[in-house]
């Protein structure tokens, strides 16, 4: 999926959307409360203000890394990156690849596939006969292999959320105790340390948490029964939790040397 970034803010730049995404109590005060759903769509706001439709320069990955925090847009069309410790945010682009036109194995006709980002942008040209006939799948054709496909994106995304998780929770300021207990704890497998800390899942307990309901639209899934969608999620908490004990132990082992 090819990116293009539209605007990057560090600094005193950064100091207001930051703010805002995170809301901070005062301007004297470093409490923060957030993100919350609100706080992230005002921060979408304040940096669409740099969006005037021109094309940049498109590269194949989004560009946050694994210190970094993201989140999509509403309409799936951009990607939101901040860093609250390193004091910037950016938004990207996010271009939707090349149609694709595909036979109907139920009609004849062909089937346009646009492939967008957002479910409720999804167009399918032959959308009558794809409900009416349970073989197909979604997309008006029959692929086998789409499940695969889609568990593997599930775990991509529960692995980003799982890195970047851990990134909040142990970092250059970690005091020194802290990081011999986790590595005390982490070498020797003692369960408290896994319930020490939350990792990445679809509960919805907070508030702004990534749900099922997000993951479903960004996969494009939202149209499978729920059977399926359940193991989706289970992909994803699973590969969440796998990428956040590795980020941590990797950390962990690297503030400590």
């Amino acid at each position: 999926m090819p990116y293009q970034s539209i605007v990057f803010m560090q600094g005193d730049d950064a100091n207001e959307p930051l703010d805002t995404l995170y809301c901070r109590e005062s301007e004297d005060s470093i409490v923060y409360h957030g993100p919350t759903a609100e706080s992230i769509a005002a921060a979408f706001a304040y940096v669409m203000q740099w969006e005037n439709g021109d094309p940049t320069e498109e590269y194949d990955q989004p560009s946050g890394g694994p210190w970094d925090r993201t989140w999509v847009s509403d309409c799936g069309g951009y990607i939101l990156t901040a860093n609250l410790s390193y004091g910037y945010i950016g938004l990207e682009r996010i271009i939707a690849l090349p149609v694709e036109s595909y036979r109907c194995p139920c009609c004849g006709d062909d089937v346009m596939d646009t492939r967008p980002v957002c479910g409720d942008c999804r167009e399918a040209g032959c959308k009558a006969t794809v409900d009416a006939c349970g073989e197909l799948d979604y997309w008006g054709c029959e692929r086998d292999d789409q499940g695969d496909d889609l568990t593997e994106q599930a775990e991509k995304i529960g692995a980003e959320h799982g890195r970047n998780a851990a990134s909040w929770v142990i970092d250059g300021r970690t005091d020194h105790a802290t990081l011999v207990w986790l590595r005390k704890r982490l070498d020797e497998g003692d369960p408290a340390v896994y319930d020490a800390y939350r990792t990445p899942d679809l509960s919805g307990e907070y508030a702004g948490d990534y749900l099922s309901g997000d993951l479903m639209r960004d996969l494009g899934a939202e149209h499978l029964d729920t059977g399926d969608q359940d193991g989706l999620c289970t992909a994803y908490e699973m590969a969440a939790s796998d990428a956040f004990w590795a980020e941590i132990e990797r950390t962990v082992n690297r503030l400590l040397g």
